[in-house]
C-alpha cells in the first residue's frame, strides 16, 4: 500500500485535510514524496492550515495504521490503538480518505 501512496502523491502532491470524528474541525495538511518517502507538511492552499512541520511518515506504519482506520471508519474506538502505533495517524487517515482506502 506504501507505495501506492507514493505514486499517488509523486505525482500530485497536494492539500489533504484531517478527518475528525468528533465536532472538531479539520486541518488542511500538505502531502508530497521526495527520495521515495512520503511527507506531510502545513498546507499550501487551503485553511485552515495544520501547523505539522515538515515530517515523514514511515513505511513501516502503513498497513498497520490502515487495519486501525478501517475499524475507526466502521465505528470502532481505537485512538489508544493508534497512538501505540504512530504520533502521525491524522496524517495517515487523511490521505487513506484522499484515496478513498
Amino acid at each position: 500500500m506504501y507505495k501506492k501512496i507514493v505514486e499517488e502523491f509523486m505525482n500530485h502532491p497536494r492539500d489533504v485535510r484531517t478527518i475528525p470524528i468528533r465536532s472538531k474541525s479539520y486541518k488542511w495538511f500538505y502531502v508530497f514524496v521526495n527520495g521515495g518517502n512520503i511527507y506531510v507538511e502545513t498546507g499550501h492552499n487551503n485553511s485552515p492550515k495544520s501547523t505539522v512541520r515538515k515530517r515523514r511518515l514511515p513505511e513501516q506504519e502503513c498497513n498497520k495504521i490502515l487495519e486501525i482506520y478501517h475499524r475507526r471508519r466502521s465505528g470502532v474506538q481505537v485512538s489508544k490503538e493508534a497512538q501505540a502505533c504512530t504520533r502521525s495517524q491524522v496524517y495517515w487517515y487523511g490521505i487513506f480518505s484522499a484515496m478513498n482506502l
